[in-house]
């Protein structure tokens, strides 16, 4: 019977992480699933509330000392899942677990081995990153972000419409003699391009998302997020490891 393990990096969720956790647990899944919380050394009430969503709901739950990034929590977690397939999920609301059926079915029906949840699938626009105001800010990543999609698809020969994607799902077997080593968000571009030159191309499935500002707890800094992805992808490409 396959399993499926949901991680999720926490750092200062509160306001989210009660009704994220709720809305996954109400999701109705094909598959049996362990779902872990990751505290990253969390300073506004996040780790109290981990501990309490973790008795509550019988949940696994990791508590680092400090925040070491979102990629260090992942990579922590990788190493004490249960489970066949893993999912990644945010603890914010951007992203909806209602998806988590359509993003499984090709992987429990063979189809493919990896998925993406592709924003920009019926999307009907690349400027996928909006707030209720006019953001300067948020033009500057949506142009960064195709930016560095387009980039992506020319060094490793693939059409992808969504690289950034959080919502990347795979069988775990997939990084068996993968070393992983990032720790921020250029995890997420590690994960895709080590996973892409061993010959594993994702298939993009659409996800709904709403986006959320500086001002509403995102994280992702353009500038230094944007240029360490860079070198992420560079490096990789060139060096293979």
């Amino acid at each position: 019977m396959l399993k499926l393990s949901i991680i999720i990096p926490i750092y200062n969720e509160i306001r989210s992480l009660n009704i994220i956790v709720d809305k996954i647990l109400k999701v109705e899944l094909p598959i049996s699933y362990e779902i872990i919380l990751v505290d990253s050394g969390s300073t506004d009430g996040s780790t109290e509330l981990v501990h309490q969503l973790a008795d509550q709901h019988k949940l696994h739950s990791i508590f680092l000392p400090k925040n070491l990034g979102k990629g260090y929590c992942i990579r922590q977690a990788l190493k004490e899942i249960n489970g066949d397939i893993v999912l990644i999920q945010d603890a914010d609301l951007e992203y909806d677990p209602e998806d988590y059926k359509n993003l499984l079915k090709p992987l429990l029906q063979k189809q493919t081995k990896f998925v993406l949840g592709s924003r920009h699938l019926n999307a009907h626009t690349w400027r996928i990153r909006t707030t209720k105001r006019k953001s300067l800010y948020m033009e500057i990543i949506n142009y960064g972000s195709e930016f560095l999609t387009r980039l992506f698809c020319i060094l490793y020969s693939v059409k992808l419409t969504d690289t950034q994607t959080m919502y990347k799902i795979f069988y775990r077997e997939l990084l068996h003699d993968i070393e992983l080593k990032c720790n921020s968000f250029d995890l997420d571009w590690e994960i895709l391009s080590k996973l892409i030159l061993k010959g594993h191309i994702p298939l993009e499935i659409p996800v709904k998302y709403e986006s959320r500002s500086v001002q509403e707890g995102k994280k992702l800094r353009f500038f230094k997020d944007g240029m360490q992805a860079l070198y992420t992808i560079i490096k990789i490409r060139i060096l293979k490891t």
